[in-house]
Order: C-alpha cells, then sequence, then structure tokens
C-alpha cells in the first residue's frame, strides 16, 4: 500500500459525529478532521473490519488499512473446496517454482519431488491438470527479449514524463482520461514507439507502485505479461478446445509467494469480455496451500469429495509458522505416491519443467533465477547476438550498489564498433525502487533494463512464502530465504526456453502476430493522485 489511511479512535462522544483520519505516506504523518465519521469502505452493519474487493483496490491511489490488514474475501482456499465439492468446473492450478522452492526448503526435499507431491495432492482432492509456472515463464522470456531488442533498436529516450490518465475495460479496450465521459481506444494504441529503459512488469507490487505514484515510468514498463497470466490466457483463449469445454468451464487457480499477484490478477486488463472470463479466477499464497494441506491432512478420516465445502478457518493473510506446521502435515504430503513428471496427458506434459527423463527440473538460467531470472537470460541472450558467442556457464559479473538488492552489469560492446554498452541491473525492495526513480528523474540512470521486484530479495521473500515463525528477526529472514534460495537453484539443468514443449507448440501454431499480443502482452495506466479523484483528502 502506497498510503495507508488509518481510522483513530473517536475522541469525542459517540453523537458527535467527529472523526479522525490519518494520512500516513513515506515521509510524513498529516491528521484531518471531518464533520461526520466516514465509511471507510463497504463495513458490514455494525462490524468494526472494514472489507475492500479487489477493483476497490486498484481503483484508488491510497488505501484505507495496511495490506495485511486487508481482508480480501473472493480470494480463499475455502473457495477452491467449494468449486471442487460444486463438480461443475474444470479445475487447472498452476504452481509458482518459489512457492515449490518454500515447501521443499519446509519438507526437505529436492524442488522436483516438492512438485510432483503437491501436484498428487491436488489431484486427490479433485483437480484436473497441475502445471509448473516455469513453463509459462518461458514464453514471457522469449517476448520479454523480443520486446527489448525492438526497444534497444528505437534507441534510449530522454522524455520522463507521465502519459495520459487510462482506465482499463478489458484486455483488448481502454478508456482514456479519468472520467467517465472518456475516450475508449483499442489497447495497441498504448504500445507504440516503445524505447529504453525497460522495466520488468511481472512484480505486482511494483507496478501498483509505478502507476499510483511514479507514472512516468509507465512508457518504459514492459507489456509482457507475467507467466501466471501467459498460463490463464493460453487456456482461457486457445487451449480450452483440446480439452473440448469453454472458457467459462475452466475454473484457474494460480499459486504464488505473493499476496499482491491476487490484486494482479483481478485486473481488467485481464479480463476477456467476449467470453466474459478472467485469465485467473483465483489466487492463491503459499502459506495458504500449506493450510489446505494441514486441513486435508487432519480430515483425512472424512474428507472426501462429499464435503469438500466444509467450514474452513484462516484468511490470506494469516501466514503459518513452522511451529504451527504439524508434522502429521509433513507426513500425509510425503506419503502421497509422486505425480508423473509428465502429467496425465500431453497437454499437461507442455507445462511441466522437467528434462526428458523428467529426473531434473530445467530452466533458463541457473543463478540468479528466484524472481524470474529476466536480467540474468537478457544479458546472456544480448551477449550472444552481440559477440557471437554463448556465454555458457561462465557467471556473469555484478556490481553491487549500497546493498545487496542493488546490483547492476554492463555488456561492453563488441570492439570496433559504435554500439554502446548495455547496462543491467536488479533493484529489489521499495526503498531501493524509490533511490532509482529519484535518479530516473533526475537523468543520473544510465540503466537500458531493470529487474524491479518490490520484496527485498526477490519472490523467493514474497509476503506469502511459509516463515520459520511468526515474527522473524532480520538475520532469521536471511536465514530463510538462503534456504529457500538453495532449494530453488540446486540441480537446475538449463535449457534455452525456445526448446520447451510449450513455446514449440506456441510459436509453431499459426496464431499470428495480433494474436500474441492479446495473449502475451498488456498495458498500464496512470491513475490519478488521491488529491484529484478525493479533494477532501488532499494535505493541507
Amino acid at each position: 500500500c502506497v498510503n495507508p489511511l488509518v481510522a483513530d479512535k473517536l475522541s469525542a462522544s459517540k453523537g458527535s459525529g467527529t472523526a479522525k483520519i490519518s494520512l500516513e505516506s513515506d515521509f510524513s504523518t498529516s491528521e484531518f478532521d471531518f464533520t461526520t465519521k466516514p465509511d471507510l469502505i463497504k463495513s458490514k452493519g455494525s462490524s468494526t473490519v472494514a472489507t475492500v474487493s479487489l477493483n476497490d483496490c486498484l481503483a484508488c491511489s491510497g488505501c484505507v488499512t495496511s495490506a495485511e490488514a486487508v481482508l480480501i474475501e473472493q480470494q480463499n482456499y475455502e473457495r477452491l473446496f467449494n468449486v471442487l465439492s460444486e463438480g461443475e468446473k474444470c479445475v487447472i492450478v498452476t504452481i509458482s517454482p518459489q512457492t515449490v522452492a518454500s515447501i521443499a526448503a519446509l519438507l526437505d526435499v529436492p524442488r522436483r519431488e516438492a512438485f510432483l507431491h503437491l501436484a498428487q495432492y491436488l489431484k486427490s482432492i479433485g483437480v484436473k491438470y497441475v502445471l509448473d509456472a516455469s513453463a509459462a515463464g518461458d514464453i514471457a522470456l522469449i517476448e520479454a527479449r523480443e520486446e527489448f531488442v525492438r526497444r534497444w533498436e528505437n534507441g534510449r529516450s530522454v522524455q520522463w514524463s507521465a502519459p495520459t490518465t487510462t482506465t482499463a475495460i478489458s484486455s483488448t479496450r481502454v478508456q482514456l482520461g479519468s472520467g467517465v465521459q472518456g475516450t475508449v481506444v483499442p489497447i495497441d494504441t498504448l504500445r507504440n514507439n516503445a524505447s529504453l529503459p525497460m522495466f520488468d512488469s511481472h512484480c505486482p507490487g511494483w507496478v501498483c507502485y509505478a502507476e499510483k505514484t511514479q507514472p512516468q515510468c509507465i512508457p518504459y514498463m514492459s507489456t509482457t505479461k507475467s507467466a501466471q497470466q501467459i498460463c490463464g490466457a493460453l487456456f482461457k483463449q486457445v487451449l480450452y478446445r483440446d480439452m473440448q469445454v469453454t472458457p467459462t468451464d475452466i475454473f484457474h487457480v494460480s499459486i504464488q509467494p505473493c499476496f499482491d499477484k491476487k490484486l494482479e490478477a483481478s485486473r481488467l486488463d485481464f479480463y476477456h469480455e467476449s467470453e466474459g472470463v478472467h485469465e485467473v479466477d483465483l489466487v492463491l499464497s503459499t502459506t495458504e496451500l500449506w493450510h489446505m494441506v494441514e486441513f486435508t491432512a487432519s480430515n483425512q478420516g472424512d474428507f472426501d469429495d462429499n464435503n469438500l465445502a466444509m467450514d474452513v478457518e484462516g484468511s490470506a493473510a494469516d501466514a503459518p509458522s513452522l511451529t504451527d506446521t504439524t508434522s502429521g502435515a509433513r507426513r500425509y504430503l510425503s506419503d502421497l505416491a509422486p505425480d508423473n513428471p509428465t502429467g496425465r496427458d500431453p497437454l499437461e506434459g507442455m507445462f511441466r519443467s522437467f528434462s526428458l527423463d523428467g529426473q531434473t527440473v530445467v530452466s533458463a538460467v541457473d543463478s540468479n533465477a528466484g524472481s524470474g531470472g529476466l536480467a540474468e537470460y537478457l544479458f546472456r541472450y544480448m551477449f550472444q547476438k552481440l559477440h557471437g558467442r554463448c556465454l555458457a556457464s561462465e557467471q556473469i559479473t555484478y556490481t553491487q550498489g549500497r546493498n545487496a538488492d542493488i546490483c547492476e552489469a554492463v555488456l561492453d560492446s563488441p570492439e570496433g564498433t559504435s554500439v554502446p554498452p548495455i547496462v543491467f541491473a536488479r533493484v529489489y525492495g521499495f526503498r531501493n525502487i524509490q533511490s532509482l526513480m529519484l535518479k530516473m528523474k533526475r537523468g543520473r540512470a544510465n540503466y537500458d533494463f531493470v529487474e524491479v521486484m518490490a520484496c527485498p530479495s526477490g519472490c523467493v521473500n514474497g509476503g506469502g512464502q511459509i516463515k520459520t515463525k511468526s515474527s522473524e528477526h532480520p538475520k532469521e529472514t536471511s536465514e530463510r530465504v538462503a534456504r529457500t534460495s538453495s532449494y530453488f537453484h540446486n540441480g537446475l539443468v538449463t535449457r534455452s526456453p525456445d526448446d520447451s514443449p510449450l513455446a514449440q507448440y506456441v510459436y509453431s501454431n499459426s496464431f499470428g502476430s495480433d494474436m500474441h499480443k492479446h495473449l502475451f502482452h498488456t498495458c498500464y495506466h496512470a491513475i490519478p493522485k488521491l488529491e484529484v479523484i478525493a479533494p477532501l483528502a488532499s494535505k493541507w
């Protein structure tokens, strides 16, 4: 949340109608008096809990609660149990590799085994397909590299100004301007004249921050969708035909290390109005997946297809700790027979990131891949494009900034050419992001590509990952993240994303360039500041 808005206790008597609201920013706190008590957001009757829908959260540039206190009612695992109980949908679950690494560290097993046991568990409760998000991540890498090359060929831009305010209507249309009378235009009109620098846009926390407070960088944000959305787009727009169902018959669940992925899935940019479907129907965090395993393990005696919808306690903001996690849940999951590495059929097999013999996990890069590895991959790709040889397993030399979460690598141009060096960077954590934005505004940053993540240490340290205890000291967090990262990277075998079965299927089929744009690309929006849409909330 960028500007958490907190309601203080009433200082006057109950009948006075005076409430005090404080608007907190990164730098100061100011207080304002309102003559009547505000109905913060959709308060229910006499309850003191305020709830907000996902679209409410995305439509505003300030927040009424801190992120961990927001109750996102429609995005929880009880909904998944209800859908499975009803039996009317074809349920597909996509699991992120960071989630698998977190649970692999918990079970103390290799990442491959953790994924296959999770897949078997999900199928045992009624899920049809269990997919590895890394497969769709290969498509994201290919699309992002082609986008970067186009921007690189167009050169750098010296312009740093906010674009026109826009509002998404669907995956194909946007409205220009913030008023209700704005002009509706095709989404493709916002993707022209792309140039460097290019910012990675796969982190929804960073995207929300940029749209609400740093609109100047929106023209430079990559239009390539995240693996989560690419996977959903493929099933809801293309692969449903092979499954002999309709897009509305598919219930797509994504399990991610980050709560903000719930917000990403709810964006209207990922709503296909002709079919009336979102690309992703439900997002669960790693902790929520583990809650499901605990729930199932503790109800083995009476857990079947007829009582999947039984009452489930817990919310997205609840994070289990190892002290809360029963050994029975670990034993239950470990005792399940692993799923077939190639899946139940060729369609599911395309979304598995294993070697041909199914014994090892494959990835486009084998280091610095915990947040997708886009900077690492682009550096190696551009090195081969410029120098005509592959870096293979050679390590890239990064220069660290003021902390470990900001670093850069310079790709020198070939001798005897006038091609300028290409500068890549990784910037993790909001403090570093704010510094980056300040440097960009002042013209002091010469980056060509920046991999930006809101969480310190990147996605392996997402807010939805399983923690060692409910309240961690910084040292304990560092140790947990290092352990998760080791399980993420151990045993990885590199493979070009072009060689993945899913990529070969996608690019061998003649979807057409327009279809590729529709499936794999999106756009971002300059959201009006809070004082513009709500003048009473502006600072005095």
